[in-house]
């Protein structure tokens, strides 16, 4: 067992230069300490010395709160049966969050694979799906829930996270589950330190809890099976799923080493920093010579779906190791690759996974459909997403389920894209323009392009500060360029305002006005709707021009725009209305109330002194054009006059007209 970290002084000889210096290694990498350990990179990284996981929290909340929670999957499940007829139940309750509190904190997993316990194995499952989406869409309740958990385990009388042996040659889910989730809730707890604002006292508890189970677990187990030998990581491709121990450098590693790492920031340990990079760099010694990655892509008619994880997984430890100032892309692996190039592997898999079937007929944790790897990767995907039905495999196409472009991938794989293949974010400015992946997975509690996301801005070579830059010129550029082409408006932000000039003078004629009193013609929108006889008068020198405005009109509701809507069957309107087919011509018909299109089929004109909503600017604009170069005095001085007048109507509707 492995019992502690020691220091061991010795002289790595590397392939520059040999350094004499002082090193601490994990007790297993002491124990085989061959040319690679001796030259690892890895293994010699500092522990850094700022203890933050996230650099800018705030940002890290933005991201999740004000993005990711509106862009999340189907969360109705949550708390009760599901609504698609699916059971969440166990022995008979509904998964609340009360019952899964007591599962989750209590470990309730069975230890063996039979169909009565996997129904139990299912309910945890679900269980701890539910704390991590609930955590996203409703963050600050969901943060509540883990302070809750995390402190419940921690603290326990008795330690209820433990291996118990079935007594079974089987699957032992128990054995799986224990560092499958731990890791991901270690995680989640060293990104969301100081959020879930507990006690020194309770924060020493919990990291002492994780850190001494951490020390000792060389994942060796492997359940209750009876398979006798740890992994060859000197020869991947030996890897055998009735010889080898699986789990010990399988996805339970990977999530295991990025949680010790996070966990060892916070609490500034060198022990617990050394144990996950040799539990970091053991893993990755299971890339073989071409860079496949053996274990997942060894999951026989599963393999896509494993392959898929495999760079969620790379992707939290790189981001660890980048808090070390460490590129791990760049890190060249046992056998010669380096993860980048591991990555790139990974990417031509999920084009076609049919060129890792080589590995993938190793057949590992491939029983429930069948051993044998597909001949295609449509196989693949179907076996993925659950049915051959021609029907669901149609919606699943057009939903996006099936991962046929580079969109997904580049949101699992964000550093590696930003960094190796910028090409690819050519129309991507913000992180915001990445696809958001809707799920977290029992892998993982925080994305890892949250990570990156809430830590990229602090490095001084990104390429996210310039395309920030570059986006900001492009905003800066849009509005020139908006406001050379509106220029009636005067934009302020996302504000359109009219700028041209008003009339002097709005006065009611003899007739003043007379209120629409036809209920079937009163609808909700149509707000201080009345009968005007006016005159608009502009002065003009010495002199004043008068249009006659004698007409129906109203303010336009259930909108934030300045809008007037005057009907053009008015006689004092007919210079406008003759118009009314070439206006329609050039500039387009309305069809509902609140239409972009500011001329309606049933004989209203809109009439906009201030919108936040550019396309109703643009069509302003273009009345504006059209009278304006229309060769008719009359209508082009009538139509000024009326726009110039909309916000003195507006102000005498608002003010004497009632509701």
């Amino acid at each position: 067992m492995l019992k502690s970290c020691l220091v061991f002084l010795f002289i790595f000889y590397s392939f520059s230069s040999s350094v004499l210096g002082q090193v601490i290694l994990a007790e297993e990498a002491q124990e085989m300490f061959d040319d690679h350990v001796k030259q690892s990179e890895l293994l010699k990284v500092p522990l850094p010395s700022d203890n933050r996981v996230i650099k800018d929290y705030k940002r890290f909340k933005d991201y999740r709160k004000n993005h990711l929670a509106y862009n999340w999957r189907i969360t109705s499940y949550l708390w009760k049966e599901n609504v698609l007829g699916l059971k969440d139940v166990s022995k008979g309750q509904i998964l609340t969050k009360d019952v899964c509190m007591k599962m989750i904190a209590e470990f309730k997993v069975p230890t063996t694979g039979s169909k009565k316990d996997e129904e139990e194995k299912r309910d945890f499952d679900k269980c701890s799906r539910s704390f991590s989406d609930y955590a996203v869409i409703n963050f600050d309740d969901g943060i509540q829930l883990y302070k809750e958990l995390i402190l419940k385990i921690a603290t326990a009388k008795k330690d209820k996270w433990t291996y118990k042996d079935s007594g079974k040659d089987d699957f032992n889910p128990r054995d799986y589950q224990l560092w499958g989730t731990l890791a991901p809730i270690t995680m989640f707890y060293s990104v969301n330190y100081e959020e879930l604002n507990y006690t020194k006292e309770e924060h020493e508890a919990i990291q002492q809890y994780i850190k001494n189970k951490a020390m000792i677990d060389r994942l060796d187990r492997d359940g209750n099976r009876s398979r006798s030998v740890l992994c060859n990581i000197t020869n991947p491709m030996n890897f055998w799923g009735k010889k080898h121990k699986v789990n010990n450098c399988g996805s339970v590693r990977l999530r295991f080493a990025a949680a010790e790492l996070a966990l060892a920031i916070v609490m500034q340990d060198q022990d617990l920093w050394a144990k996950g990079l040799w539990d970091l760099d053991y893993t990755l010694s299971m890339i073989e010579e071409e860079g496949f990655f053996v274990p997942l892509s060894a999951k026989g008619c599963k393999a896509l779906g494993y392959t898929w994880d495999t760079s969620k997984l790379f992707s939290l430890n790189v981001e660890m190791l980048k808090l070390a100032d460490f590129n791990l892309l760049d890190y060249k692996t046992r056998h010669g690759k380096t993860v980048a190039e591991a990555y790139e592997m990974l990417f031509k898999q999920y084009e076609d996974i049919t060129i890792s079937n080589h590995i993938a007929k190793k057949g590992i944790g491939a029983n429930s459909c069948g051993r044998k790897p597909y001949k295609t990767h449509e196989e693949f995907e179907i076996q993925e997403f659950g049915s051959d039905d021609p029907d669901q495999i149609a919606l699943a196409i057009k939903e996006g389920w099936f991962t046929n472009n580079h969109e997904d991938w580049m949101n699992w794989s964000i550093r590696f894209v930003s960094e190796k293949h910028p090409e690819w974010l050519k129309d991507k400015y913000t992180l915001r323009d990445i696809k958001v992946y809707k799920q977290m997975s029992t892998y993982y509690f925080v994305q890892p392009i949250e990570i990156f996301n809430a830590n990229v801005m602090s490095e001084s070579h990104s390429i996210w500060q310039g395309k920030l830059k570059e986006y900001a010129l492009q905003i800066e550029n849009k509005k020139i360029e908006v406001a050379s082409e509106l220029y009636i408006f005067k934009i302020e932000g996302e504000t359109f305002n009219l700028k041209i000039d008003e009339i002097d003078y709005f006065i009611l004629g003899a007739a003043g006005y007379t209120l629409e009193r036809d209920k079937k013609y009163l609808h909700p929108w149509q707000l201080h709707k009345a009968i005007i006889n006016s005159n608009l008068i502009k002065k003009k020198g010495k002199h004043h021009l008068t249009n006659a405005f004698n007409t129906l009109v109203f303010k336009q509701g259930e909108t934030s725009d300045q809008r007037l809507v005057i009907h053009l069957d008015d006689p004092t309107l007919e210079p406008l209305k003759r118009h009314s087919d070439s206006l329609q011509k050039k500039c387009g018909l309305g069809e509902e109330p609140d239409d972009v299109k500011l001329l309606s089929k049933w004989g209203w004109l809109s009439l906009i002194t201030k919108t936040n909503n550019k396309e109703k600017a643009q069509n302003q604009q273009c009345h504006y054009d059209y009278f304006k170069e229309a060769d008719d005095q009359q209508a082009w001085e009538l139509f000024q006059a009326v726009l110039g007048g909309t916000n003195l109507i507006l102000e005498f509707l608002e003010t004497n007209v009632e509701l």
